[in-house]
């Protein structure tokens, strides 16, 4: 096995024929999803990581597979710009029981993190409020701390913004947690 950095994100492998029996593989099994390909994986995503100190976890990747005569030469890469993007922001979807609470939360995190918000909704139905915050990702942990006093963190995912858009009304306003942060002024 011969494993070649192309950048910060893409590594060429070459798989001898005697690497892919050493796994019960060929070119026609390796990409049946098995046990066994699932190991020669991970050896090779391990190695990637310790030789290279590319780290491929959590990234979505993408493996391309071209047959050899003497065995196979095999991709992996994932986006940068993707891992960039992840890196600079994230979401955080907040639940609240009042609107004084959330207010009063709104108040707390607009005058000390302001600026590390990129954009909030807001949401409702009769389990309560929730607040989608899109943020800067060095401000995440000081925000989740922030919202603990004022109400509960439901999650950071994906599933967690998707279950609030199906589940709960979204109420239509720009600026969100400026307008509730001035409110709570008044």
């Amino acid at each position: 096995m011969t494993i070649e950095k192309l950048s910060g994100h893409a590594v060429k492998i070459y798989l001898s024929l005697s690497d892919l029996s050493r796994y019960d593989l060929d070119f026609d099994t390796i990409n049946d999803g098995s046990e066994n390909t699932r190991r020669l994986l991970t050896v090779i995503i391990d190695n990637i990581r310790r030789d290279f100190g590319i780290d491929f976890s959590g990234e979505k990747v993408y493996i391309e597979v071209f047959s050899r005569q003497d065995g196979c030469l095999m991709f992996l890469s994932f986006s940068e710009r993707e891992t960039v993007r992840k890196k600079k922001t994230c979401c955080i979807v907040c639940q609240f029981n009042n609107f004084e609470s959330m207010k009063r939360f709104c108040m707390g995190i607009h005058g000390s993190y302001g600026k590390n918000i990129k954009s909030g909704r807001l949401y409702y139905n009769s389990d309560g409020l929730r607040l989608v915050i899109k943020l800067s990702s060095e401000a995440l942990v000081r925000i989740i701390g922030i919202v603990q006093e004022y109400g509960m963190v439901i999650g950071c995912t994906d599933i967690d913004i998707g279950a609030t858009e199906e589940y709960y009304t979204r109420f239509r306003c720009r600026n969100i947690i400026e307008k509730l942060a001035q409110s709570a002024d008044k």
